[in-house]
């Protein structure tokens, strides 16, 4: 047994607990095992391109040449060096995400919300060269001097910007059933979710699917988990938001934040147990496909969850919540089965993304579980009413 899957079995082992992670479809109530909540990955319907660990790793090489050269790209030395560099921007494992997204649809129109100074523009294109598709992007803030290459249309910066819900997207003629959405704007993924579907977008990928009860805005994962108020049996009933929503053993108000805000009273209204069912509602009847993409390394050490969780930002009015023990056994629950496990086979991972061993590991600690979605289409009649 390999360092991180005896780790999580010692957890079980000392909370008495049987492990499981079970998709949208099955019930994830505290009461049916003994009280303690378990986690789960929120799943729907069946990726378009299957969900087969064989062609995901056949990705691996040529992701691992053109993550390279990103790298090299935005790492330049000099004086341009930090407005150049994203360390907090899509990582490894996001961009392979991404990456097989991009190749296995192939679209022929991709919109990026949220730019900053522009490595995973780079990367899109680069992932999509075969093709060429047009290529929308949008930012409210253009100060960090961001990649460009003359063939995108860009919305960005204060005097260009447009919110992805504003533009006039039937005047550019393009069949927006056959675009990608990444979104990765740190708007509330509900609302995007919502615009898009209204607009007569199809594919969406978003990055930073927190965990429910935390993160810097509202989840897709957020919204998989409920509350108490779900009214089917086989839905998830918010017990992963009251497990992550804990200060000194007292449970806090579950918030709805719209976006980033240094004043959570102001932008992250209280969701309740209603409102949250509603929202549950709404995403599984408007996704076709929730399909969580695995992580290439089982994290050791959830870092990047553990951050915002001790953030506060979007958790409570109250402030910081501990990370405990059990945080970290519903994460790896919540998180699918890595596409290669143990020491020998984050050693095979580095070596055919041709990156050091650590980095993999570094990064495996960093992933927020990114969620593609495909969403039911409407008939043209009722996208015209829309």
């Amino acid at each position: 047994m390999d360092a991180s899957n005896a780790a999580k079995a010692s957890l079980r082992k000392e909370e008495g607990e049987a492990s499981s992670a079970v998709d949208a479809s099955s019930a994830v109530d505290a009461s049916a095992t003994g009280g303690a909540p378990e986690g789960y990955v929120c799943s729907q319907g069946v990726a378009p391109w299957g969900d087969s660990p064989l062609e995901l790793k056949a990705e691996l090489e040529a992701f691992g040449l053109a993550y390279r050269e990103q790298r090299r790209t935005f790492d330049r030395e000099g004086a341009e060096e930090k407005k150049r560099r994203n360390n907090g921007g899509n990582g490894l494992f996001h961009s392979f995400a991404l990456w097989v997204v991009l190749r296995r649809l192939r679209p022929g129109l991709v919109v990026e919300t949220g730019v900053h100074v522009g490595q995973t523009s780079w990367l899109i294109r680069k992932a999509s060269e075969e093709w060429k598709p047009r290529f929308v992007r949008i930012d409210p803030d253009g100060k960090w001097g961001f990649w460009r290459d003359g063939t995108t249309v860009d919305y960005i910066g204060r005097k260009s910007f447009r919110d992805f819900g504003e533009i006039n997207w039937e005047g550019m003629g393009v069949d927006l059933s056959d675009a990608l959405v990444l979104m990765d704007d740190h708007i509330d993924q509900m609302t995007r979710l919502a615009q898009a579907r209204d607009l007569g977008f199809v594919h969406l990928i978003y990055d930073d699917n927190y965990m429910p009860g935390f993160g810097d805005m509202f989840s897709i994962k957020s919204a998989c988990d409920g509350s108490p108020s779900s009214s089917s049996p086989h839905q998830h009933k918010g017990d992963l938001h009251r497990a992550f929503s804990r200060e000194s053993g007292v449970e806090v108000q579950r918030v709805r934040c719209r976006m980033p805000t240094a004043s959570p009273r102001e932008n992250c209204p209280v969701l309740g147990d209603e409102a949250a069912a509603e929202l549950q509602a709404e995403l599984l009847s408007s996704a076709e496909v929730i399909w969580e993409f695995p992580p290439i390394s089982r994290a050791a050490d959830p870092v990047e969850p553990k951050r915002w969780l001790g953030s506060g930002k979007a958790l409570s009015l109250l402030g910081p919540v501990p990370w405990e023990r059990e945080h970290t056994r519903l994460y790896r629950e919540s998180t699918k089965e890595a596409l290669f496990e143990g020491e020998e086979g984050e050693e095979e991972a580095a070596r055919l993304l041709g990156v050091d061993v650590e980095h993999v590991r570094l990064e495996a600690n960093r992933y927020l579980n990114m969620v593609y979605i495909q969403l039911k289409t409407k008939p043209k009649e009722e996208k015209k009413e829309a």
